[in-house]
């Protein structure tokens, strides 16, 4: 999309802003947008966004049957209709559904949170950003800098979680290591060691993770609330992961 130097501001602005993948917005999501009682109108990938090298977009609800998307407005604001800045509405919105269905899962999760003698300091950090959350969870220790065995405690956590009696679960020890190996081997728990943003988002994205270990001796308090904070508030995707996971739990059922 190209406008002359003369064209309005608004139109010099919408030719910079990018095209967007429509088919990363959730099923039905373009109807949302559309008042209720009010009558929309039918537009064409190309009156949305702009004519573009490779064919016409295509929507999350008909991205396999390769139909194109007809998308359904209703009285938007005149301004909101020009072009870009009718993409940019879009955006802005789907931001806004996105952000409070993700505030809503996160307020009602439940979370028990456990670690040894050497996990005692971040774990300490993490409830405070549970809290911060508003994010209920229960504590199962330890209370105590002596030396503990952290089985005793990635074993209660693990079971919780997997009898549905907590969402989630983090673990904390020195490495994240022994945490994680204890929680995975009761049934039905999906253990990830975490020790970056990255990996704690892709492990709930494509993982479907259900307890996140870290170790106190590898990552500090502030980077650990990072983790923690992007691991809760990540939803899983589903999808051909979903496909995988279901894998994961058959195999438990035949040979666990």
């Amino acid at each position: 999309m190209s406008h002359p130097a003369g064209a309005p501001a608004w139109q010099r602005q919408a030719a910079r802003l990018p095209v967007p993948n429509i088919a990363g917005f959730p099923p039905g999501f373009f109807r949302r947008l559309a008042p209720r009682g009010k009558k929309g109108r039918n537009l064409s990938p190309e009156g949305l966004f702009g004519r573009r090298p490779g064919g016409p977009l295509y929507d999350g609800d008909s991205a396999r049957g390769r139909r194109p998307i007809k998308c359904v407005f209703g009285q938007c604001p005149a301004a909101v209709r020009n072009e870009g800045f009718l993409q940019l509405y879009i955006f802005r919105t789907y931001a806004k559904i996105k952000a409070e269905s993700t505030k809503k899962a996160v307020s009602e999760m439940k979370v028990a949170i456990a670690s040894d003698h050497g996990g005692i300091h971040i774990r300490e950090e993490i409830k405070k950003l549970l809290e911060e959350l508003n994010i209920e969870y229960e504590d199962f220790g330890c209370d105590c800098e002596t030396s503990v065995d952290y089985p005793d405690y990635a074993f209660p956590v693990a079971e919780k979680v997997a009898k549905g009696e907590f969402d989630r679960g983090i673990l904390i020890c020195g490495t994240g290591i022994g945490m994680s190996i204890a929680a995975n081997k009761v049934k039905g728990i999906r253990c990830a060691l975490c020790h970056d943003v990255f990996s704690a988002k892709a492990t709930r994205e494509h993982n479907d993770s259900n307890i996140l270990a870290m170790g106190e001796r590898v990552i500090g308090p502030g980077l650990a609330r990072e983790i923690a904070k992007v691991w809760l508030t990540t939803p899983f995707t589903g999808g051909r992961h979903a496909k995988r996971i279901d894998k994961i739990a058959k195999y438990e059922e035949a040979n666990l």
